[in-house]
């Protein structure tokens, strides 16, 4: 009787270690999971703002199209005024080639976002 008393007392111990052991498990998973749910606000912080990035580059672009358009005309008419527009002309290409820069560089910022968002 006293050696089953014993082992019977020695089961009850092993349950309540084995019951702390899963308190632990539980209080370390809810830890986990409030630092996933942080994670997740992170990265939808990122998201965000990758995509006020990528619209900001995308009015860059049609900003520089203008800009190219502007250019263009300006050329058009520096050439029609002949000799006394040549200067106007060497502007104009200038502001071209700034804006081409500009419009690469912002596709190139637009495809950068477009790989960090995917």
């Amino acid at each position: 009787m006293q050696v089953l008393a014993q082992q019977l007392q020695d089961v009850v111990r092993a349950q309540a270690g084995i019951a702390e052991e899963g308190q632990r498990g539980l209080a370390a998973v809810q830890r986990v999971g409030v630092a996933v749910q942080a994670v997740g606000s992170e990265v939808n912080g990122i998201v965000d703002t990758l995509r006020q990035v990528s619209g900001a580059a995308s009015q860059i672009t049609q900003i520089a199209l203008q800009t190219l358009l502007v250019a263009f005309n300006a050329s058009v008419e520096a050439k029609r005024a002949g000799d006394a527009g040549r200067g106007f002309g060497v502007v104009a290409d200038a502001v071209k080639d700034l804006a081409a820069q500009v419009e690469q560089l912002s596709k190139q910022i637009m495809g950068t976002v477009g790989l960090l968002d995917g």
